[in-house]
């Protein structure tokens, strides 16, 4: 399997995300409902999956950070941030 290319985000924008992420999907009114999915995987993730992919830097985790480095270009990584903290993401 070939190494995902790491999005541009810094290590600490990781781990502030990864961070909210799972604060994100553990108050989520529907945790286990998928919310995203990607085409090569095929497989729709949760709340639950996403946070954890981004953890564990999986393919779909790198997928996900690289969709939020391009989200920076419209909004501000702090924005970002505040969107998942206040539970407003995905709704």
């Amino acid at each position: 399997m070939v190494e995902p290319a790491a999005p541009d985000l810094t290590p600490e924008q990781i781990e502030q995300l990864s961070a909210a992420l799972a604060h994100w999907a553990e108050r989520h009114p529907r945790p286990n409902m998928p919310v995203i999915g990607f085409a090569y995987s095929g497989l729709p993730l949760t709340p639950i999956q996403l946070a954890q992919a981004v953890r564990e830097r999986s393919q779909e985790g790198w997928a996900f950070l690289r969709v939020v480095r391009f989200g920076m270009e419209v909004a501000p990584f702090e924005a970002i941030l505040r969107s998942l903290a206040s539970g407003e993401a995905g709704r």
